[in-house]
This record gives C-alpha cells, sequence and structure tokens, in this order.
C-alpha cells in the first residue's frame, strides 16, 4: 500500500433525486434496468469530458448516488499551489460541473430516455491537502482518497440534496480562491451587490462556511473561454451515442452461485441477489489523517483498512469499494458461505469492533470508532462507466436502508462516539427466525436492543469476543399477537413459530404521488395504498403471497363493510408473481394488514407482522 500527499479540488456531483427514481423503477419495473443505464450514459460521458484534462483530474468514485471527482492542483517546492495550476484548475471543474448540468438535459431530450425522470443535480466544493491510497491485497488493487477536502465537499453538497435543481455550495476557502484568480465566477456564484449581501447560504460544518450559487449562471462565465463549446458538443454527441449503444432488452440481471467478481459485470451483466448490504465507517477519521505525518497516516490507513477488508473476507463477504475511510460489503448465499448470510455479516460487524479496540490499544493519541450498519433484501449490482466500467456499484432500496443504519443509527444515542452496529429490523426479524436452531444466531440476537420505540432499528456494541462467551439465558422476540376481532377469518395453515419481516407500505392522495407511511400516522379517507413484505423468504417463488385485511370502526360496521378475509395479490409483479396488495381507505378506524407466504395452497412457509393502519376523518 502507498500513499501520496497531494494538494486540489474535490467535488461532488450528486444525483439528487435518485432515491426517488430508484423506488419507482424497482416497484415498477421491479429490477433496475432504467436507472443503471442512464446512469452508465451520465458517468461514462462525465469521464470521457474530464478525461481532456489529462492526468490531472480523476473521476474516483460513483457513491449511492454521487460522483466523486478531484483534481490535482500543481505546487512550488514549499508546498503552495502555482497560480496557472490553480487557474486552470477552476476553470476546468467548472467546466465538468457546467457540462454536467448540459448533460442531464440531452439525456432528458433523448428518446431512450424520455419516459425516465430527469435527474437533479447538485454540487459541492472545497480545497486542500489530500492523500491518495493505493489499496493492494493478493486479488485487489483500489484507490480512494482521504482528507478534509474530500469530506467537506461532500458535507457541502448534503446540505441541497433536498433543495431546488442545478444548486452550487463552496467551501470559504475555495470561494476566496476563486475570488482571487477568477473574479468573474465568483461574482456569478452570488449574483449583485457588495460581498456580504451576495451570500446567499451558510452552513457550518467543522469549520466551514458555505457559499451559494447557480450552475446555470456560472455557466455565463464558462460559455466565455474558448475551449468550452467544443468540448461541450464533443461530450454531448459522445452520451448519444453511448446511450444507443445498448438496449434494455440486453440487459440481464442473473443470480450469482458464487463470490461475484465485479471485473465480470457491466451495464449489460448485472447481478441480482437477495442478501445483506453492509457499511462501516470510521469515525473521526479524516481529522486524524490531516493531523497525521504522511508516513504515520499511510501505516494507520493501511491498517485500519486492512483490517476491515480481512473481516468482511474471513466470513465470506464480497467486497465492492472503499469509499474513502468507509467500506462496502454486500453478504449473500454463495458457494464460499458457510454460514447463513445474514449471521455472517453481523459477525463480520462485531470482528471488526474487536479490531478496532486492538487498533487502539497500540494508539497513544484519541481513540477511534467504528460505525456500521447492515440491512436485508433485494442488492442490484453492476460495474458502470467508461471502458466497460470501473466502478463497482451496489444500488436499490436495501443499500438506502444499510447506508442510513450506518450514518445515521450507528452511535448516535449518546454523547461522544461509540462503536456500535445497526441492524434494520429485517434483519433483526429474519436472524431471530433462524434461532430456534442456531445458537450462534441465538447469541447475536440476544445482544441487540431497539434503537427507539418504533423498532425500525436494532443496535449493539457487543464485540464477537464477547458474544462467544455468552451461550445461555437467551431471549428470542416473539411475533406480536394480533387484537381478537371475531370477523376476522380463522387462518386455515399452521403459521411458523416467528415472522420473518414487516410490511412496508407507500400511499398516494393523488394515485400518483406515492410516500411512505410511518406506522401511527393518521390518514385520510379515498387516500391509495400499496403493501409489499420488507423480505422474501428463501423458496419465495414456490410461495403464494396472501393477504390478510381486517378493518374496524363504527363506520364499516354500520354498512355491513367489516373484512378480515384471506385475499391474493394484486400489484408489483416480481418474477412472474404479484407480491404486493393495492388497497384504498374507505372506512374511518383502525385497520391491521399482514402477509403470509403459502406453498401448495396448504404450507404456510412465512409470514409477516402486521401493519397497522389509522384512517381518521377527511
Amino acid at each position: 500500500a502507498t500513499m501520496h500527499k497531494q494538494f486540489g479540488i474535490h467535488f461532488y456531483i450528486n444525483i439528487d433525486n435518485l432515491e426517488q427514481i430508484l423506488i419507482i423503477d424497482e416497484n415498477k419495473n421491479d429490477e433496475l434496468k432504467h436507472s443503471f443505464h442512464q446512469l452508465d450514459t451520465f458517468i461514462a460521458s462525465i469521464e470521457k469530458f474530464s478525461e481532456t484534462f489529462l492526468e490531472d483530474c480523476v473521476v474516483e468514485k460513483f457513491t449511492t448516488s454521487r460522483l466523486h471527482i478531484y483534481y490535482r492542483v500543481e505546487c512550488d517546492d514549499d508546498g503552495k499551489p502555482k497560480e496557472v495550476s490553480i487557474k486552470n484548475a477552476i476553470v476546468r471543474i467548472f467546466q465538468i460541473i457546467c457540462f454536467s448540468r448540459c448533460l442531464v438535459e440531452k439525456l432528458k431530450s433523448l428518446g431512450k430516455y424520455k419516459n425516465a425522470p430527469k435527474f437533479k443535480i447538485g454540487v459541492g466544493v472545497d480545497i486542500g491537502n489530500f492523500v491518495e491510497f493505493e489499496f493492494k491485497d493478493d486479488e485487489l488493487t483500489e484507490l480512494t482518497t482521504i482528507g478534509s477536502p474530500a469530506n467537506r465537499a461532500a458535507k457541502l453538497q448534503s446540505v441541497i440534496a433536498n433543495d431546488k435543481d442545478n444548486d452550487i455550495l463552496i467551501s470559504k476557502a475555495f470561494f476566496d480562491v476563486v475570488q482571487k484568480c477568477i473574479p468573474e465566477i465568483a461574482s456569478k456564484f452570488f449574483g449583485r451587490g457588495d460581498l456580504s449581501s451576495k451570500i446567499v447560504v451558510k452552513a457550518y460544518y467543522y469549520d466551514l462556511t458555505a457559499y451559494g450559487g447557480s450552475i446555470k449562471e456560472i455557466e455565463e462565465v464558462i460559455a466565455l473561454y474558448s475551449s468550452w463549446n467544443k468540448r461541450k458538443n464533443a461530450g454531448l454527441d459522445f452520451a448519444e451515442q453511448k446511450a444507443n449503444q445498448t438496449n434494455y432488452g440486453d440487459i440481464d440481471f442473473t443470480s450469482a452461485r458464487k463470490p461475484i467478481d465485479f471485473n465480470t459485470l457491466s451495464l449489460r451483466a448485472p447481478k441480482g441477489v437477495e442478501g445483506a448490504m453492509f457499511y462501516s465507517d470510521i469515525r473521526g477519521f479524516t481529522n486524524k489523517v490531516d493531523m497525521s505525518k504522511l508516513q504515520e497516516a499511510e501505516r494507520f490507513t493501511k491498517t485500519v483498512l486492512e483490517m476491515m477488508y480481512d473481516c468482511e473476507q474471513a466470513d465470506a463477504g464480497v467486497h465492492i469499494q472503499f469509499q474513502g475511510d468507509r467500506d462496502s460489503v454486500v453478504f449473500y448465499n454463495h458457494s464460499d458461505m458457510s454460514k447463513n448470510y445474514a449471521v455472517s455479516a453481523v459477525v463480520a460487524g462485531m470482528k471488526m469492533l474487536d479490531g478496532i479496540d486492538n487498533i487502539n490499544k497500540s494508539r497513544n493519541t484519541d481513540k477511534i470508532n467504528i460505525g456500521i450498519g447492515i440491512a436485508l433484501g433485494n442488492i442490484f449490482l453492476s460495474r458502470l462507466g467508461l471502458k466497460n466500467g470501473k466502478f463497482n456499484i451496489a444500488l436499490g432500496q436495501t443499500v438506502r436502508d444499510a447506508d442510513e443504519a450506518e450514518d445515521e443509527k450507528a452511535g448516535t444515542r449518546k454523547e461522544g462516539q461509540l462503536s456500535e452496529i445497526a441492524i434494520t429490523s429485517e434483519v433483526f426479524q429474519y436472524i431471530s427466525s433462524l434461532a430456534k436452531d442456531n445458537i450462534l444466531a441465538k447469541n447475536i440476537i440476544n445482544n441487540f436492543t431497539p434503537f427507539s420505540d418504533s423498532k425500525e432499528f436494532y443496535v449493539t456494541s457487543t464485540r464477537y469476543s464477547q458474544l462467544s462467551q455468552k451461550q445461555d439465558n437467551v431471549k428470542v422476540e416473539q411475533p406480536s399477537l394480533f387484537p381478537a376481532l371475531p370477523h376476522r377469518e380463522k387462518l386455515p395453515w399452521i403459521l411458523p413459530n416467528k415472522c420473518i419481516c414487516s410490511i412496508k407500505c407507500q400511499y398516494s392522495l393523488d394515485d400518483e404521488n406515492y410516500v411512505d407511511y410511518e406506522e401511527g400516522t393518521i390518514l385520510p379517507k379515498h387516500a391509495s395504498l400499496i403493501f409489499v413484505p420488507s423480505l422474501l423468504p428463501q423458496g419465495w417463488k414456490e410461495a403464494n403471497v396472501k393477504w390478510q385485511v381486517t378493518n374496524t370502526g363504527v363506520e364499516a360496521a354500520a354498512k355491513g363493510q367489516l373484512r378480515g378475509g384471506i385475499e391474493s395479490s394484486n400489484v408489483f409483479l416480481k418474477q412472474g408473481k404479484y407480491i404486493g396488495r393495492r388497497e384504498s381507505t374507505e372506512y374511518h378506524g383502525v385497520h391491521y394488514i399482514q402477509c403470509f407466504f403459502v406453498k401448495n395452497n396448504k404450507d404456510c412457509v412465512a409470514m409477516s407482522r402486521y401493519l397497522e393502519v389509522r384512517i381518521g376523518a377527511r
């Protein structure tokens, strides 16, 4: 492993509405062919445009919804950036950013994407010192950057992720450099008036002040450079050619029986697995690298990343990519997996907690902590980008759930940072269903507690070394008892003794725009509802998903419309089977929804917990 200290500009181009686009695609088409196709064109076209700036510009990673790009700035012997180099860098990174806006418009105009939602983009930029770290293993060579500019640019970008389209935030440090070198661009950021009135946005991360602007307005200055139109038009022509190279029918999501080799994946040959998505992140790692001498930082980085990689490999996880000080992995049932994949994912996380403890023992400085997030469900994997792709991609609702578990839940409940694993309720319920016959699963579940009263996430700080010592007094959470309602039809099957999943629900008040339903929310009458199981058990293809919708309330009773029967799935086609249920809210009261996986019309092999939906007055 080698590390090189650099000075440069880091920026993230984020597709702010990608999560909504993926939800629509996954729910409508059962796969992500359309999303992967448009992403591949978007990523490859920006790579192609950036190639004209030679080796100084690096398109490093695509992570979740954003491209991370950095531009190296040449420095003198004293480590100060050379004026000519930094001016070139400013012009070129703004050309890339402006091109991304033009690219989005071009994609929307193409017949291939005419029915696809238009990408909305936001950008964050910062400048400073960083290190390039090359991780090497017998089977892996991967470049990742570590340092505050990348972290701060990511934080800036996240501020505008849900705001209006084509916004950009830059750090004060970068604004000062732009104002000194190319004041025309700085002035376009904030329009008119003196500097104090031009500051339209302020956000604080660490010591960070953010200044806001519009990509479209910056383009007015960039358009004055003679190289712009030629580069832009060549890039847009490439995008059109790229979009037409592959038809949607050429994309085939296949399952994986062996550990996935990302070198064999492409837009046309992606994979779809039912598994556990896993993120691990070192808290405060960037600042510790920034404050260390290069040799010490290199040794520290190598130690931490190798520890994380070794833990995931020991339990047959498939490495996706490093994202600075963050690691992403997928666990699923394949030929090298000796344990259940969900159990393996949690075990790998607990081993990482031990690994961090061991690293801290050898450190005289501040201790480090790790946050881990795990979610369960369908994961879509591919390799996208220029020249058959260099970006390992994992997308889907499961990926977003794991990201939320790591970023927002693990180690966040107490003052100060805490090394902790956060799992979704689906992971908890699934491992609970294994606990009857699996002592390791029992020991794992016994050590998790709810993150909050909603029980959507569970957390633990138990190390694997502690887990192996706990063999007795195991408590496994039992399924919730269903309310006693006389009009609820008696189920004709012998039921499993565990609930393996919950039910995900989305609702719409206009039959078009669906949003997630949170249990406890009171809905009006005449809303549309779609229910799907949060997890499909192994062997689900041989089963039919049956639903029991039980309503209550004086209004339904008075009209003789009380329900409690067993009904078939009628929406959300998956591999030739409907697995979801579409309903509408017609009567006031509390309604209960539960699903069952039934084989041969007689054997219930799995079931969900019930979901409670409340309908109030309009």
